[in-house]
């Protein structure tokens, strides 16, 4: 456009060529819908549903272990109690 700022020479200036050889060494992580890497993308995606589905279940099932050892511990305490025989509060 022929305009000048004070900043133009901080900026990075690069011929075509050198833009385009810097360009091609990051394509394959600027493209985002390529058929190559929406198969690696949807691979990763089954990957982590599946390793979530685990982990969901894996959990379902130490809390289901948890809630038993609490369950577990209250009736041991519970039994492990001595019953004391309330005290009348009439006067007999």
């Amino acid at each position: 456009m022929g305009h000048t700022f004070a900043l133009d020479s901080a900026y990075l200036r690069m011929s075509d060529e050198e833009l385009a050889n810097e360009y091609g060494k990051a394509a394959d992580r600027l493209t985002f819908f390529t058929s190559e890497a929406n198969g690696a993308t949807k691979d990763r995606i089954t990957q982590l549903e599946a390793e979530n589905r685990d982990l969901k279940t894996r959990l379902q099932r130490l809390e289901a272990i948890s809630v038993q050892r609490l369950v577990l511990a209250a009736a041991t305490k519970k039994q492990a109690t001595p019953h004391k025989r309330k005290r009348s509060t009439r006067n007999e």
